[in-house]
């Protein structure tokens, strides 16, 4: 990275205006006063969540959640805007400020940055500068188990080295934190909430530092676990009173109190927080060793230089934390070694304000595969016989209707799958919000599978651990899809017989009516020619 020109040079633009502001109450304050001031100003509380604005982009978005207000560049003209951090606003003050952030990143020590995706990981550390990557103290990365995700760790041998290669390039780092989701997913019939837990927390006891191979994520020495769930069975009892819970740093978020006096649930906690202090005693076990045999300092060893090429390159990323003041291809000096041969011997490429360079990319591929890997599936319909998805990409491309062969990537494959349980979850939540004539007119996940199973041939070939873990999760699903379409027709028959059952009482009651009207009409009469005849 070139280095900024001192501001007290002549040379420099501002430098007038530099001297003018030296002479400030703060800035006469000694530099170290200075960094501490700072350090207590741009400190947040809780992880800040970092999204990239978009696909080879060194830039990232900043949310307090992890749901946050902003996931993408395509998604940040449409989502209101959180109010830019202190670090931000401390940064446009004057240039000696942004001078002095910029060489001593104090955010990123004293702040906990968070990542909902293993690919954002790796491209941020990828990203920023090494300056400030060698600040980072603490780093949290959160994905569950349900949804599929549980594939992660056995098949996603690549992605979690490049993350460990990166992770040993943070030479500060003092807080490494894995927050997995436990929880009992809906879509796992057959299968009650706890027992859902007891079986992740068993797969967690087996896979966590199950060898001393430290290019696994989660056999990665300064990693710690924090455990989520959305289960409702464990809001009193010793899962919250044991230490080894507490220790462990179980966060449970409750929606119903267990009954107290259930003997099952309380010792179903029982066992909950013996395989938590299992897996505890597991993690502390397998850090001393690593601390007695090579130290925090060895981390870097542990790891070529051929691996932390690669890692660059996975993270594809135009131009990495070396590289991001200049953005010059020709004087990269990360990445692959043909990829910069390739970049001397061309014209420098235009790069768009989030330092991307523009390519020229074709919308599908040989094979009819849409090439845009950032899209998410809003709905999927019939088209005659065939089956089309509505795809809202993530690059500066509207909205359309694909055929649903088109979807079928390595990441498209898992975002049908995400569409029909998240709609699955609306049913059983909120109900049908739309007519069963319409739910009907939708594609079911048996629909689906028929249609795609046949076009992933050479993924289940390639890939069968990863490939059963998917074709799992949609049998799951088909099931609870299945039975919720069946209870709303019930539910709607129900409603259709108590309509007609009440239109036949009103009917009856106006019959009766009627008929006591007609009655009392005829005893008038009566009484009236009574009457005439006296």
């Amino acid at each position: 990275m070139a280095p900024l020109m001192p501001l007290d040079e002549a040379a420099h633009l501002n430098a007038v205006q530099t001297v003018r502001n030296a002479g400030t109450a703060f800035l006469r304050i000694p530099l170290e006063i200075r960094l501490a001031i700072y350090e207590d100003a741009v400190a947040l509380k809780g992880p800040i969540y970092a999204w990239q604005v978009q696909k080879h982009s060194n830039k990232f978005r900043w949310s307090l959640s992890d749901a946050g207000h902003v996931r993408s560049s395509h998604q940040d003209r449409q989502h209101c805007r959180q109010k830019p951090f202190t670090v931000v606003s401390l940064a446009q003050t004057c240039r000696q400020i942004y001078h002095e952030l910029e060489n001593f990143p104090v955010f990123y020590r004293m702040n906990n940055i968070g990542f909902r995706k293993c690919n954002d990981l790796v491209a941020f550390l990828v990203s920023i500068t090494p300056k400030r990557r060698e600040m980072l103290r603490n780093i949290t990365l959160s994905f569950n188990w349900d949804n599929g995700h549980n594939t992660f760790f056995t098949y996603h041998s690549k992605q979690q080295k490049h993350i460990c290669v990166m992770l040993s390039q943070c030479k500060d780092l003092q807080g490494l934190w894995f927050q997995i989701d436990i929880g009992a997913s809906y879509w796992s019939p057959g299968m009650s909430q706890q027992q859902r837990v007891m079986d992740n927390l068993k797969r967690c006891l087996e896979d966590i530092c199950s060898s001393d191979d430290y290019t696994q994520v989660l056999n990665f020495p300064l990693g710690r676990i924090r455990l989520t769930s959305m289960s409702d069975s464990f809001n009193s009892g010793p899962l919250n009173s044991d230490p080894n819970a507490r220790d462990f740093k179980l966060d449970l978020l409750e929606t119903e109190r267990p009954d107290d006096s259930d003997p099952e649930a309380w010792y179903h906690q029982q066992a909950v927080v013996g395989l938590i202090k299992k897996i505890k005693e597991r993690l502390t076990s397998h850090r001393q060793r690593f601390m007695d045999t090579m130290g925090i300092e060895g981390l870097p060893s542990l790891f070529s230089d051929a691996q932390l090429q690669a890692a660059y390159i996975a993270a594809r990323i135009d131009f990495p934390g070396e590289d991001r003041i200049e953005q010059d291809l020709q004087k990269s000096t990360s990445g692959a070694v043909s990829g910069r041969t390739r970049g001397r011997s061309k014209l420098k490429a235009t790069v768009n304000e989030w330092g991307v360079i523009k390519r020229e990319q074709h919308k599908y591929d040989a094979e009819g595969i849409l090439t845009y890997d950032h899209f998410f599936i809003r709905n999927v319909r019939w088209s005659g016989s065939n089956i089309e998805c509505e795809v809202e990409h993530d690059e500066d491309l509207p909205t359309s209707w694909e055929p649903i062969h088109a979807t079928l990537s390595d990441s498209g494959r898992w975002r049908i799958l995400n569409f029909y349980q998240s709609f699955t979850r609306k049913l059983m939540i909120e109900g049908a919000s739309k007519s069963l004539e319409e739910i009907s007119e939708l594609p079911t996940p048996k629909n689906i599978t028929d249609v795609i199973y046949g076009l992933l041939d050479n993924w289940h070939h390639e890939n069968m651990p990863a490939w059963r873990g998917w074709v799992n999760a949609w049998d799951r699903l088909k099931l609870v899809f299945d039975e919720e379409i069946l209870r709303l027709q019930q539910e709607a028959e129900a409603s259709k017989k108590a309509a007609a059952q009440a239109k036949r009482v009103q009917k009856r009651k106006k019959s009766n009516k009627k008929r006591s009207l007609s009655a009392s009409g005829e005893v008038q009469r009566s009484t009236r020619a009574a009457k005439r005849r006296e």
